[in-house]
């Protein structure tokens, strides 16, 4: 028999149960009974297996922790500036009203009227692997990333996230505006610094022929 060792369950997380049992071919799953209005961290969940001998034998411990839908978001990119073609990932950190790390049971890529999250503006116009209704954040960091082939465009620019799910679950969120660049990787002389050098050298030359003028009149 599978259960939870009861001295780890607390006023957080007061139930542990099996929902697939463990094979040599597939990973178990556990399910983790929640109290209501009570969220935050707990360490050291632990569940035992007893044998129909009596033996008893424990799992190693895990933290986890209960929290509430997504109800803020903080973005970014993973670089202020990009080369063309290369890959620049959105990072998307969800948390809970009150401030924990948001569960990865509600999905945040859509609202619950089918609204699907949006990135206006991009590296490129959509996502390697598009933004889907489904998509959840992790369960140990509260993340989920998104990847972009930047394009060959040089600038700077601005991506506007519309977060639906957020925005269905906190009447106060907003857009998001994440600004970035994309800078073209040259080793070679710009034409900026060949103009600085011509305006240089003209100078230089108007030096030295008012150094030879000045010359030329003492004589």
């Amino acid at each position: 028999k599978l259960s939870a060792v009861s001295s780890t369950l607390g006023t957080i997380v007061s139930g542990l149960t099996y929902a697939t049992a463990a094979s040599s071919s597939a990973s178990g799953k556990i399910t983790m009974l929640c109290t209501a209005g009570t969220m935050g961290a707990v360490t050291g969940l632990q569940m035992k297996y007893t044998n129909t001998s009596g033996t008893i034998v424990k799992s190693n411990t895990w933290d986890s922790g209960c929290a509430d839908v997504p109800y803020t978001v903080e973005a970014s990119w993973d670089r202020v500036s990009y080369v063309p073609g290369s890959i620049a990932t959105l990072s998307l950190k969800f948390k809970d009203s009150k401030g924990n790390l948001a569960n990865a049971y509600d999905p945040i890529g859509e609202s619950g009227t089918a609204a699907i999250m949006t990135v206006a503006g991009g590296p490129s116009t959509a996502a390697i692997t598009p933004i889907a209704g489904t998509d959840k954040p992790s369960g140990t960091t509260g993340i989920k990333t998104y990847q972009y082939v930047v394009t060959s465009i040089e600038g700077d620019f601005i991506a506007v996230i519309v977060p639906t799910e957020i925005k269905e679950n906190n009447s106060s969120a907003v857009n998001i505006s994440l600004p970035y660049s994309i800078k073209a990787a040259t080793t070679g002389v710009s034409n900026a610094d060949v103009l600085k050098a011509i305006v240089s050298l003209i100078a230089s030359i108007n030096k030295q022929i008012a150094a030879l003028q000045k010359a030329l009149l003492k004589k």
